[in-house]
C-alpha cells in the first residue's frame, strides 16, 4: 500500500503513512516466528521509506502497542509470580515495565 501511497505523498509535498506493529516485532514470540517475522519486516520498510522522506513534508512513521492483558496473560503472570514466590501485582509491575523477561 505504501508503495502506492508514496509517490502522490511525495508529488503533493505532504503526507504521513503509518504502519501499526507490535512489541512481537521487537521479542518475538518461539510460537509465532512467522507474525514476528512479518512485523520485523514492516518496521523495516517503515525505517527505510522514513530515510527516503527526510526533508520532505511527509512522515512515515510505525506505532508500536504493547501487550494486552488478557486472560490468558494474567493466568501466565499468576503462575510466574506463584512460582517465583512474588505477589502478583509485582510480577505484573516488573514484567510490563522491562524489569524482567517474560516468555509465553
Amino acid at each position: 500500500m505504501s508503495q502506492k501511497l508514496l509517490p502522490k505523498r511525495l508529488q503533493n509535498k505532504l503526507g504521513r503513512i503509518l504502519f501499526i506493529s507490535s512489541e512481537s516485532g521487537v521479542n518475538i514470540p518461539e510460537n509465532m516466528i512467522h507474525y514476528g517475522m512479518n512485523k520485523v519486516a514492516m518496521m523495516a520498510i517503515s525505517n527505510g521509506l522514513s530515510k527516503l522522506t527526510k526533508g520532505a513534508e511527509v512522515t512515515v512513521n510505525t506505532i508500536l502497542g504493547r501487550p494486552t492483558y488478557s486472560n490468558g496473560v494474567a493466568t501466565t503472570v499468576t503462575k510466574l509470580a506463584k512460582a517465583n514466590c512474588l505477589c502478583v501485582e509485582l510480577m505484573k509491575y516488573l514484567s510490563f515495565n522491562k524489569q524482567i523477561q517474560i516468555h509465553f
